[in-house]
């Protein structure tokens, strides 16, 4: 039999083995990384959902678009919610490989410009 071929029933074998799967696809999990600044832990995040911006609301520093946790309890009781909800999560205690210095006169300074300052 040829592939495209009409089959018995009406149904040609092309058309049955090019339906795909949707049982194999795998939601993307998505990412915060957290910091640890001096005393604080920190971490920049856009959330869709409402719930979980509230939820958080009392650590949110408004004046750097940031949550800011400085008891280590508070920031496991976050972390906890994120895991809820569906996130994953990194803890940077070590800054190397996330921070970059440019002087102020650099030529793309501005593109750094209100990116986690401390």
């Amino acid at each position: 039999m040829i592939l495209g071929e009409e089959r018995p029933g009406g149904v040609r074998k092309r058309d049955r083995e090019l339906k795909p799967s949707t049982f194999d696809v795998i939601e993307r999990q998505r990412h915060v990384n957290v910091f640890k600044v001096g005393k604080l832990w920190i971490f920049r995040y856009f959330f869709e959902n409402k719930e979980i911006f509230e939820a958080l609301l009392n650590y949110y520093n408004e004046g750097s678009y940031r949550f800011e946790f400085k008891p280590t309890a508070s920031r496991n009781q976050a972390l906890k919610l994120l895991e809820r909800n569906g996130f994953d999560y990194d803890l940077a205690e070590n800054l190397k490989g996330y921070v970059v210095k440019l002087p102020k006169n650099a030529k793309y300074a501005q593109i750094y410009e209100g990116n986690m300052k401390f």
